[in-house]
C-alpha cells in the first residue's frame, strides 16, 4: 500500500486526505481538517498542517509515503493613511465639512469665544466648547450667555454631542461637533451653517466675502472654499489672521519598481494597473522598506476630511518567494518517517493580481485581493486571497480553477 497525503491549506481551514495510490482510482483511507493557523502560506500555517497530518497518521494507522501540496506565499494586507497636499484656501480655514451629527438649522456668523468665559455683549459670537464630555455644562453655559443678552449665533463642539446639546437647548441653534477647537479659537470670525439638504450661504462667494469681511486678494481662496463645500449639509469656515504655510507630503511613501523607477504611493493604484505583472519589488512606508514580489494598492472610498489632506489606502503585498516553499517542505520533513514532498514552486514566479470590492448585508465595503500564479505553459490559477468578509469566497475568472 502506497499512501499519498493531499494537503490543502486554506484561508479558514486546512484539509488533508490520505489516499491509497496503489489502487486505480486512488481510494481515500483517512481525512480530517482543522482551523488554519496564522496567515495562509506562512510557516506557522505549514507547521499546523504538518501536525494535522501526524494526527491523522496516528489515528488511522497509515504512514504516508509522499505529501502533495500547493506552494503558497502569504499576502499581507493593511490600511494606511497618507498625507496629501492641502488645498490652498489662503486665510480661510474649513473647520468642518459634513459633520457626522449636526444639530439645529440656519446660518450664524460671529467671533469665536470659549463657552466658559464671561458673556460678551454688543457683537455676535460663535461659542466654542473644548470639553468633549461635558455637554450638560455646555448647555448651562449657553443658557447663561443667552440670559445675559449675548447674541449667540452658533456653537462648535470638540466632542460628538451636537444632537444631545440641541435637545437640551430646545431650539434651532446651528451646532457642529468633532471640531478642532484650537484652530477655531485662532480664527477672527467664523461662519457656521446647517441645512436639511445642502448649505446655501457658504456656497455663495459674494455672501461669504461680505460676512467675513474679506479682501480682494482672498478671491482665489474663496473660490476654492465654495467649491469644496458644494453639496454638503453642514459646514464651518473661519478667517485666520495670518496666511498659513502649506505642508506638502514628504514623499517618503513610494513603490520601488524593478526597472528602477519610484512611484509615489498617492496615485499608484492606476499606475500598477498598467504595469506588467510582478513589476513592484519594494514598498516604502514611514521610513521602512518592505520587499515583495508584487503589490496592489487601492484607494478606499471614504468621506472627505475638511480640507482633503488625507487619503485612506488598502495595501496588499505578495511576500518574496525566496525560501517560502523550502520552509513549507521543512515543516513536513521534520515529521518522523521518510516522505517525498511534491509541489511546483516555479508557478509562483509569474503572479497576477486582482482586487474585488464586496458589500456585506449591512452595506459595509470589504476588499479581497487575489494574487494568482500562472504555471508556465498552462492556464492554471492558484489564488491567495485576503478578505475582511468571507475568507472562503471564490471568484471565477473564466479560467480553469486551481487550488484555493
Amino acid at each position: 500500500m502506497s499512501i499519498i497525503a493531499g494537503v490543502d491549506i486554506g484561508n479558514a481551514t486546512t484539509e488533508i486526505v490520505l489516499a491509497d495510490s496503489s489502487q486505480d482510482p486512488p481510494r481515500p483511507v483517512a481525512w480530517d481538517r482543522a482551523p488554519t493557523q496564522g496567515a495562509k502560506g506562512s510557516q506557522r500555517a505549514a507547521q499546523a498542517a504538518a501536525r494535522l497530518l501526524r494526527r491523522i497518521e496516528r489515528r488511522s494507522g497509515h504512514a504516508t509515503n509522499s505529501v502533495v501540496l500547493t506552494p503558497q506565499v502569504p499576502v499581507q494586507t493593511a490600511g494606511y493613511t497618507v498625507e496629501l497636499t492641502p488645498h490652498d484656501t489662503g486665510r480661510l480655514s474649513i473647520l468642518s465639512r459634513s459633520a457626522p451629527t449636526p444639530s439645529g438649522a440656519g446660518c450664524g456668523v460671529g467671533i469665536p469665544v470659549p463657552v466658559e468665559e464671561d458673556p460678551v455683549l454688543g457683537q455676535p459670537v460663535v461659542l466654542v466648547a473644548q470639553d468633549p464630555l461635558g455637554f450638560r455644562d455646555t448647555a448651562a453655559r449657553i443658557r447663561l450667555w443667552r440670559q445675559a443678552g449675548a447674541d449667540v449665533q452658533a456653537v462648535l463642539l470638540a466632542g460628538d454631542e451636537a444632537h444631545l446639546l440641541g435637545m437640551l437647548l430646545g431650539e434651532d441653534l446651528p451646532i457642529l461637533d468633532r471640531i478642532d477647537t484650537s484652530e477655531s479659537l485662532r480664527c477672527l470670525r467664523i461662519c457656521v451653517e446647517v441645512r436639511p439638504s445642502h448649505v446655501v450661504q457658504l456656497n455663495d462667494a459674494l455672501w461669504l466675502h461680505q460676512a467675513l469681511d474679506l479682501h480682494d486678494a482672498d478671491a482665489p481662496a474663496l473660490q476654492v472654499v465654495t467649491e469644496l463645500l458644494r453639496g454638503v449639509r453642514s459646514a464651518a469656515v473661519g478667517l485666520l489672521g495670518h496666511l498659513p504655510a502649506l505642508n506638502p507630503p514628504s514623499g517618503s511613501e513610494y513603490l520601488q519598481l524593478r526597472d528602477g523607477r519610484r512611484v509615489p504611493l498617492i496615485g499608484s493604484a492606476d499606475v500598477i494597473d498598467r504595469l506588467p505583472v510582478g513589476s513592484v519589488m519594494n514598498i516604502a512606508i514611514e521610513g521602512r522598506s518592505h520587499p515583495c514580489d508584487d503589490a496592489w494598492v487601492v484607494d478606499i472610498p471614504r468621506p472627505s476630511t475638511p480640507q482633503g489632506e488625507r487619503r485612506q489606502l488598502a495595501l496588499s503585498l505578495l511576500e518574496p518567494t525566496d525560501g517560502q516553499f523550502e520552509q513549507t517542505m521543512h515543516a513536513f520533513h521534520s515529521l518522523p518517517g521518510n516522505r517525498s514532498i511534491g509541489g511546483t514552486p516555479r508557478c509562483l514566479q509569474h503572479p497576477r493580481r486582482r482586487l474585488i470590492e464586496h458589500r456585506d448585508r449591512y452595506g459595509r465595503r470589504h476588499y479581497r485581493c487575489h494574487f494568482a500564479a500562472i504555471d508556465r505553459g498552462h492556464i492554471n490559477y492558484r489564488r491567495w486571497m485576503w478578505s475582511t468578509a468571507d475568507a472562503c469566497d471564490r471568484i471565477d475568472s473564466g479560467h480553469q480553477r486551481g487550488d484555493g
